[in-house]
């Protein structure tokens, strides 16, 4: 556990810059921290606090002697590998891509075979078999360990990354946002999990639901800088109580150090004048999607009926099939079970229509945009006149547009002419946010997009997104940040895992929203977490008949379902899955536009009596929405071998 020095963590007027002639990104900073500590550090975008961690980690070369972690310097000794720093990006622990991808949760941890007997997951209980099995039971990692590391949700990613990273004993944990992907329940898990270790943390993070009891020490940057640095046991009463919380303070700390406003300093411009308030904006009736037949219900709802105009926060435990609704809800992927309409149109099959009046704002696009500019020195400036001149090719005004643009650039505290690659996470969330929101929509979709977003910027686009919807745009807005939601929503859509239905909750109904947001959801997940799983039912076949959903779909669309999981190739818009790219096939089918003839073939000459990837393979026994870890599946290449499927050069292009 934590080393007896008189100080975990030195740092004596340190000054870096990430290179030579170019402003410092840290400036004189000074703190001190002792062992067992548990501080958190707060501050705006971009004020490098994630810079500081990495030099108390070791990741980068600070000046000799300005910084000592357990008593030596973390670069130039192996002080470095009593740190542990887990950071924001689940990318980095490679879980959604090559191998990992494919083995079992309990495989990548390097764990035992739990089918063998529950002991022997961590092996003999000592000690250190003992500690594992606690940060286990505090990611509640019982139900993972089977899974396939592709088929996680991004909270659960996270759990394992947690579990991997903290396997071994350090002195030092350094949070870097690490917890933001996880529900509230887990979160508060597995920091008292780490204040049981007695370590050394700092936790630097956008969320504050709890810390009140958990924290010793309060740090607060600004533009490189120690704004404050708090002994939270030396106050009394503690120092945010005359704000009115944690939270409060904050805001209140960045909006004195000149913030990013939280709310826009011109009048609102939607721009497509005013929204039809007649009808639904999301209907759901019904649905229960599944990543594969054999697969556990991935996300299922009853009944959905959300009206236009609506502030609508999806909350849930992780796994709970949030982010998948919302892809359902989005187009992004083909339901065989279930209505599911956004306007009034087909969300799948009616795409082309639906894509112009509707936003979805994922991870995915971030790391597009992430990837466009870590090449060069694009600026935000550059991006956005290629986005403008798209529009007002598609028949936008310039004008609605231009107005609209400098409304988001000062909402969210843009600087139009820094180079993307020197933007922090958080400045880079927030270009891409108002590249996405650029466009006018009538219905706008938000997935755990804010975590990287400080206190004022998140409020900025609460606030923005509030005044969209007051012009007729329906939110869907899906978080575990629930700090500055009380009051905000009008809606709140309750996911339920296990296969159980999800439900839509009366934000006013008293016996339900008793106290703050986050203690409601709070007894919500308590409640979820007692649920057991619904039994997997057998894939149904329905009669092949001239009215059936084949009819409305080119030929072997729904056969592609069976032998491959959630996957559509092209067609299938589940780039924002990560690795499941890497389990899908180029589509060689039509565009879904393409409806098969009378004689039973399409107009791009793909014949209508033969399944385009041959039989359908079945697994006799997984429970598992990745089928590609059986030996009974053929590898791709003797599929191309057999000609069931193409190789990439040889695909048809549509």
């Amino acid at each position: 556990m934590a080393a007896q020095t008189e100080k975990a963590i030195e740092v004596d007027d340190l000054s870096f810059t990430m290179l030579p002639g170019t402003p410092d990104v840290l400036q004189g900073i000074t703190l001190s921290l002792p062992p067992g500590a548990r501080c958190v550090a707060v501050g705006p975008n971009g004020c490098g606090k994630s810079t500081l961690l990495e030099v108390l980690a070791g990741s980068k070369m600070a000046p000799g002697g300005k910084v000592k972690v357990c008593g030596q310097d973390p670069f130039r000794t192996n002080a470095g590998q009593k740190v542990a720093l887990l950071r924001r990006s689940v990318a980095e622990s490679g879980l959604g891509e090559g191998r990992a991808a494919f083995m079992r949760v309990w495989q990548f941890l390097g764990l035992k075979d739990p089918a063998a007997s529950a002991t022997e997951v961590v092996g003999e209980l000592g000690e250190e078999a003992k500690r594992i099995e606690r940060l286990h039971k505090a990611l509640d990692l019982s139900g993972l360990l089977l899974r396939y590391c592709g088929s996680l949700s991004d909270g659960e990613k996270r759990k394992v990354e947690l579990a991997s990273k903290l396997k071994e004993p350090r002195e030092i944990v350094l949070l870097d946002e690490a917890t933001s992907d996880l529900d509230l329940l887990a979160r508060q898990a597995i920091l008292e999990f780490l204040k049981g270790e007695g370590v050394t943390i700092i936790n630097m993070t956008h969320i504050f639901d709890g810390m009140e009891a958990w924290a010793t020490h309060l740090l607060h940057m600004d533009q490189g800088k120690v704004a404050h640095l708090v002994e939270l046991a030396a106050q009394s009463p503690p120092v945010w109580e005359p704000s009115g919380g944690l939270f409060a303070l904050v805001a209140s700390w960045l909006a004195e150090a000149g913030g990013s406003p939280t709310s826009p300093t011109m009048p609102p411009v939607v721009g497509v004048g005013e929204h039809e308030l007649s009808g639904p904006a999301v209907e759901v009736k019904d649905l229960s999607f599944s990543y594969a037949p054999w697969s556990p219900v991935a996300a299922r709802l009853d009944s959905l009926l959300l009206p236009r105009g609506s502030r609508c926060v999806v909350v849930g435990a992780n796994g709970s099939g949030k982010s998948t609704l919302l892809s359902v809800i989005a187009g992004r992927r083909l339901v065989a079970a279930g209505d599911v309409r956004v306007l009034g149109l087909r969300s799948f099959h009616d795409h082309a229509e639906m894509d112009a009046q509707v936003t979805m704002l994922s991870t995915e696009w971030k790391r597009q945009v992430a990837e466009i500019s870590s090449g060069r020195m694009l600026t935000f400036r550059e991006l956005a006149n290629t986005a403008m001149q798209e529009l007002v090719a598609a028949g936008l005004d310039m004008s609605m547009l231009a107005g609209r643009m400098v409304r988001l650039i000062q909402m969210l505290g843009v600087d139009p002419t820094k180079p993307l690659g020197a933007c922090s996470d958080g400045m880079m969330r927030r270009v891409q946010i108002a590249l996405k929101l650029l466009r006018p929509a009538k219905v706008v979709i938000v997935d755990e997009v804010t975590a990287d977003l400080d206190v004022l910027g998140r409020q900025a686009l609460l606030n923005f997104l509030k005044e969209e919807s007051e012009a007729g745009c329906a939110v869907m807005f899906c978080t575990h940040i629930l700090d500055g939601l009380d009051g905000w929503a009008s809606h709140m859509l309750r996911m339920r895992p296990a296969g159980h239905s999800g439900e839509l909750l009366d934000i006013e109904d008293a016996s339900v929203f008793n106290g703050t947001l986050a203690d409601s959801v709070l007894r919500l997940l308590i409640e979820d977490a007692k649920l057991k799983p619904v039994p997997l039912a057998s894939p149904a076949v329905a009669p092949e008949t001239a009215a059936s959903s084949e009819a409305e779909l080119p030929f072997g669309w729904s056969s592609r379902q069976t032998s491959q999981a959630g996957a559509f190739g092209n067609y299938g818009w589940n780039a924002d899955k990560g690795a499941e790219d890497t389990w899908s096939f180029a589509s060689v089918a039509p565009n879904p536009g393409v409806m098969p003839t009378a004689g039973g073939s399409t107009s791009s000459g793909i014949p209508g009596g033969t399944n385009i990837l041959g039989p359908t393979i079945m697994p006799t026994q997984s429970s598992d929405s990745c089928p590609f870890g059986s030996e009974r599946h053929q590898p791709v290449d003797a599929l191309i071998r057999q000609g069931k499927i193409q190789p990439e050069s040889q695909r048809p292009q549509h």
